[in-house]
């Protein structure tokens, strides 16, 4: 049992499995017959079950979590990206976690500027740059890069 008497969970990523994201197509499919077309929508949706997963503790769902993040994030969802960007950094994947804060940061999320600016200014992930990480931080806290809105 871990804190609060709420079971541990030993999770890695190691990308979703091929099952799993075949259950994140019938998920897509079945949102597309209810209406919910564009990727934008539906990148929103997955995020926001991924999120619920995390939300509710429903730990027989932390495998599609993954999935969920990655199947938002490729279709544009930059709240997605920046979420899966941290669970591959947890894995000691920094390079990957700085594209994905990157790609975030480049589309508008300013959590995935302040992100990228952040493993800019300590060389984690990226070459250390501590000019370009200043600039970024200064674009963020301006207001520049705001995040878009992925709402449904």
């Amino acid at each position: 049992m871990g804190l609060f008497g709420k079971k541990e969970v030993n999770h890695s990523f190691e990308g979703p499995t091929k099952d799993q994201m075949a259950q994140i197509e019938r998920m897509v499919s079945d949102m597309k017959n209810r209406g919910i077309t564009s990727d934008e929508q539906i990148g929103a949706a997955l995020y926001d079950r991924a999120m619920d997963v995390l939300k509710h503790n429903l730990l027989d769902y932390i495998d599609l979590y993954d999935a969920m993040l990655t199947k938002a994030s490729k279709l544009g969802n930059t709240n997605a990206m920046v979420q899966l960007g941290f669970v591959v950094e947890g894995e000691h994947d920094y390079i990957r976690s700085c594209e994905l804060f990157k790609e975030a940061a480049e589309l508008g999320n300013g959590e995935g500027a302040f992100a990228y600016a952040d493993r800019l200014m300590n060389g984690k992930g990226v070459q250390k740059d501590e000019k370009e990480a200043k600039e970024r931080h200064i674009i963020q806290a301006k207001g520049i890069a705001k995040p878009k809105r992925e709402g449904i």
